[in-house]
């Protein structure tokens, strides 16, 4: 925006440098004529009555009305109206927006995670972390930092450099210190590719992005191909309790949760009319 604003400082400098160029030649013009009419002037009487038609004519000099230029002023309407909402709407293409957002203090101590939370992979050591209740003790596992107790909610995880992952949503009273089953039993609905094998029919193709859809209220879980819309798998199941995104990786590839797209829409206000001005227009008619 400062660009912008020494982009027009700049031209219309060089506009009104211009005008001035203009008014300077114009000016030169007039001062010529006086002084050649001075000159006429400051001679003897018979000089003057001999050049008498020159002289008229050295005098006349036609009207000049020099168009002043309009818009010469910085547009300050321009640069400085909404100036925090045009700002805040370029920003939100480069901030992305991540629909989940994962809990480091539920993360196995092999679990390595990005700075902005968004993936998660195997770790070269374990780190030295506490054992709160909240942390997977037996498994490369990680759950969301927000459950869901109602509502749709959804999100895509590129799966596709990673050759062993889990992907689901987990009850949020899944047993953390002890070995489990991936399953509804155990309170997991997902999804994996394990050892080569993938957990569903692959006639919907093997994808490189998996969407996940969660209704709390109809107790859904579904998994789609975002590239083709085909339904990988789905559960149906009644939920009593928190459900958390849940994430598992034995693999060096991290598993990457993508940013949704921000849209920015402005509504307009509608126009309604007073329906006291509407009836005295009517008696008027």
């Amino acid at each position: 925006m400062i660009a912008a604003l020494r982009e027009e400082e700049e031209e219309k400098t060089k506009k009104t440098k211009e005008k001035i160029t203009e008014f300077d030649k114009i000016l030169s013009h007039i001062v010529g004529k006086i002084k050649s009419i001075e000159d006429y002037i400051r001679g003897d009487e018979n000089f003057f009555l001999k050049n008498l038609k020159d002289a008229e004519k050295s005098a006349q000099c036609p009207a000049v009305d020099p168009e002043l230029y309009s818009r010469g002023l910085i547009d300050v309407a321009k640069h400085l109206g909404n100036l925090r909402y045009r700002a805040w709407k370029k920003m939100k293409d480069i901030c992305p927006y991540f629909p989940v957002t994962l809990d480091p203090n539920t993360a196995k101590s092999s679990a390595t995670l990005s700075e902005d939370m968004s993936s998660v992979s195997l770790g070269g050591s374990r780190r030295n972390l506490p054992n709160n209740p909240e942390r997977f003790s037996m498994y490369n596992m990680v759950l969301g930092s927000e459950g869901f107790t109602s509502g749709s909610h959804s999100w895509e995880v590129d799966v596709g450099h990673s050759d062993h992952w889990i992907i689901g949503v987990a009850k949020q009273s899944v047993r953390r210190k002890e070995r489990f089953t991936v399953g509804p039993l155990d309170g997991v609905w997902a999804i994996s590719l394990q050892d080569g094998s993938y957990s569903w029919s692959l006639y919907t193709g093997k994808p490189q992005r998996v969407r996940v859809e969660v209704n709390w209220e109809k107790g859904l879980v579904t998994f789609t191909n975002p590239e083709n819309s085909k339904v990988l798998h789905a559960y149906a199941h009644k939920f009593t309790e928190a459900v958390y995104p849940f994430f598992c990786t034995t693999s060096r590839s991290p598993l990457r949760i993508l940013p949704n797209e921000v849209r920015v829409t402005v509504e307009k206000h509608k126009t309604v009319a007073c329906p006291i001005t509407t009836r005295l227009r009517q008696m008027m008619l």
